[in-house]
């Protein structure tokens, strides 16, 4: 069953394959990189997702690694994974991120060129007595 096939060309969908769908229909979990991701873990990690039906996952850097993100260890860790995953039958996917929140390559694009960070305007109202101009000016650079 090709569910691109029957979402875009309409295919019939039955009790049946609904139930049992294709496994690349199936869920693709975040795999949290933590510790060393030592090639004898991964391994047995990527074999229990397999056995349990899992068709691919996100590899997540989260607290708690100490490889570093996008460091050279890291990227050799991914390579191995996709050698991995190909070899047993998954996908593997690169969450690019680490931990959150998502778009800031932990930091390093703002500690790198701070005009870059976020910035934003916040609306304050305060219920105030009678006629009243007041200038504020936050003290954290907003």
């Amino acid at each position: 069953m090709n569910f691109a096939k029957l979402l875009v060309e309409g295919e019939k969908l039955t009790r049946d394959n609904f139930a049992n769908p294709p496994k690349a229909m199936g869920v693709l979990p975040f795999w949290f990189w933590n510790g060393e991701m030592n090639e004898e873990e991964m391994i047995w990690q990527m074999k229990e997702y397999h056995a349990k039906g899992i068709s691919g996952l996100f590899i997540h850097g989260r607290f708690g690694e100490s490889i570093g993100y996008l460091s050279d260890t890291w990227f050799e860790r991914t390579k191995y994974a996709v050698k991995v995953a190909k070899e047993i039958g998954i996908d593997v996917w690169v969450y690019d991120e680490m931990n959150w929140p998502s778009g800031t390559a932990y930091r390093k694009v703002s500690q790198e060129n701070p005009k870059l960070r976020q910035k934003y305007l916040e609306m304050v109202a305060l219920p105030v007595p009678g006629p009243l101009f007041t200038f504020l000016e936050a003290t954290d650079d907003r």
